[in-house]
């Protein structure tokens, strides 16, 4: 799995990963799927550091996390 490291790349990874997705799921060579899976995992990584979902600070907040979770 390639690492990302700036928002460029971020943005490319996305874009790329988009244009592979925009082929549908039957017209996608095993290559091209695995791609997928391979930037898609870097790009949740380089989300998670910078682009944090923040922490529930209220009942109601919690609730709706775990409603999204599922």
């Amino acid at each position: 799995m390639k690492k990302i490291n700036s928002e460029t790349a971020y943005n490319k990874a996305l874009a790329e990963v988009d244009k592979l997705m925009q082929k549908g799921e039957e017209n996608l060579t095993e290559n091209e799927a695995n791609n997928i899976i391979s930037m898609s995992k870097a790009i949740q990584n380089y989300e998670k550091v910078n682009y944090p979902f923040p922490m529930p600070k209220t009942i109601n907040e919690i609730v709706k996390l775990k409603m999204f979770e599922k």
